[in-house]
């Protein structure tokens, strides 16, 4: 594990560029378990989430945990609450980080995946009177995607803002540049973030269906940081349906981890379900590595869980 975790910038180098990955590097198979539904899996990893969670409670050690949002992800997160709240578990040193946000939705918004994640996981586990040992919200990190005007940024940001751009009329809106700018600056700094506190002890990820992971699409760098993203077409649809709306009405940018950032994590879980996804988990597993198809980029990682149900398998072995 560690040899890996050295030469990585060695070799997420070596294929940021590249078309396909250079067969001079060691690549690993991931871990596959094909289970009979979805509540399964969402049993199977919610479990993980919290063996993971007492394992480092005994050792009085902290939690790292990065989440993603989605449809995938709801059985699990509910699974998981039951779990936590049954057991009341010690979540007061849990630190979770989400893969990404739509760019200029506010939080408040029900399109916001801060929304999503509110709803369908953090307000359960709050810390409370009842819950002392819950989640508080200096545990749990989101990219902000809403960066309209100077009542929008950090004290720290507003600072770096006016240093940068001294001409920049008090009361205005950003312009295109700016707003930029300001979302670049948090994009590194939640770089920052995971390193500080990481690094993440669970990855969870689901796999889109033109191979993105987060929303790290096709033509991502494998050594690419969290960032900036104009969404795939394929990507907008795919999420679209979530919120029961045309693809004109769904954000076109978000901010994304890496598939650098994603790599440093030390397990990855790997969500595919239903017939849709079979064609998707086959070249996950079987393509090239690829820059075009960023899920194979999870072979340069050695410790890759990957749940599907049957259908999301049918392709194995064919």
């Amino acid at each position: 594990m560690f040899r890996f975790f050295f030469f990585l910038p060695c070799i997420l180098a070596a294929t940021a560029s590249a078309f396909t990955y250079d067969e001079e590097f060691e690549i690993h198979q991931p871990q596959i378990k094909v289970m009979e539904n979805q509540q399964a899996i969402a049993e199977s990893v919610a479990e993980m989430l919290v063996a993971k969670i007492r394992e480092r409670n005994r050792c009085h050690a902290r939690t790292v945990l990065g989440l993603a949002t989605g449809k995938t992800v709801i059985p699990i997160y509910e699974a998981f609450v039951r779990r936590v709240l049954e057991e009341k578990l010690d979540l007061s040193q849990v630190y979770t980080f989400n893969l990404d946000e739509y760019l200029g939705i506010p939080n408040d918004s029900e399109k916001s995946l801060y929304h999503f994640m509110n709803t369908h996981l953090f307000s359960s586990l709050k810390c409370s009177v009842k819950y002392p040992k819950g989640l508080r919200e200096q545990q749990t990190f989101l990219p902000n995607g809403w960066a309209k005007s100077e009542d929008d940024l950090s004290p720290t940001e507003f600072r770096a803002f006016k240093k940068h751009f001294p001409k920049h009329l008090q009361g205005a809106l950003f312009n295109e540049k700016e707003e930029m700018w300001v979302l670049k600056r948090r994009a590194a700094e939640y770089d920052r973030q995971i390193h500080r506190l990481g690094p993440i002890d669970i990855q969870i990820l689901s796999l889109g269906v033109n191979g993105h992971i987060g929303l790290a699409e096709p033509g991502t760098p494998f050594n690419s940081r969290t960032h900036v993203v104009k969404l795939a077409d394929s990507t907008r649809i795919e999420n679209s349906r979530y919120y029961g709306e045309s693809v004109e009405q769904f954000p076109e940018y978000a901010i994304t981890m890496g598939i650098g950032t994603i790599l440093q994590a030390k397990k990855i879980v790997l969500l595919a379900y239903g017939k849709e996804k079979a064609d998707v988990v086959k070249q996950t597993l079987d393509h090239p590595l690829s820059r075009f198809f960023p899920a194979t980029s999870l072979r340069l990682h050695p410790q890759v869980v990957l749940f599907i149900d049957q259908l999301a398998g049918e392709m194995l072995g064919k």
